[in-house]
């Protein structure tokens, strides 16, 4: 029976790069990476080589997004973040592609645009907003698509 390493790269040596626990050649386990200055900037599990789960990505200590991965492809939200911690974007995805509703937003919490996509394109409506909440400008794919 083998049993995981531990796995760890630096920048140079004193500052960390990443740092994972390896099981017959292949990632397991919980990951992650940072920058170099030492701020976490990835954290994510491993299942036989392969992101599966909640997948966290940061800068400068600060969560940036929050996704879901099974077997290696995105699946579900991708929740994006400003730095005040308000949502930026939500993005659908299905098999890794964009799929299904996408919605951003302003740091003040207002809408800025939505659409829909269909494995990886535009579809449908887009309304793209005013800080206010007017609409700036639409734009219908479907038209595009029957053509």
């Amino acid at each position: 029976m083998n049993l995981p390493i531990i796995v760890r790269n630096y920048f140079k040596p004193d500052k960390l790069k990443e740092e994972y626990f390896e099981l017959n050649g292949k990632i397991e386990g919980p990951y992650k990476s940072y920058d170099i200055e030492g701020n976490l900037t990835t954290f994510c599990y491993y299942i036989n080589g392969k992101k599966n789960g909640i997948y966290y990505e940061y800068i400068l200590g600060k969560i940036v997004s929050i996704s879901s991965f099974i077997n290696d492809n995105l699946e579900g939200k991708r929740i994006g973040y400003f730095f005040n911690n308000s949502v930026s974007s939500i993005t659908n995805y299905k098999n890794n592609k964009k799929h299904g509703p996408y919605i951003s937003y302003y740091s003040n919490g207002n809408i800025k645009s939505t659409c829909t996509y269909t494995n990886h394109r535009q579809s449908g409506e887009y309304i793209y907003y005013y800080d206010d909440g007017t609409v700036k400008d639409y734009y219908d794919y479907t038209l595009v698509e029957n053509n």
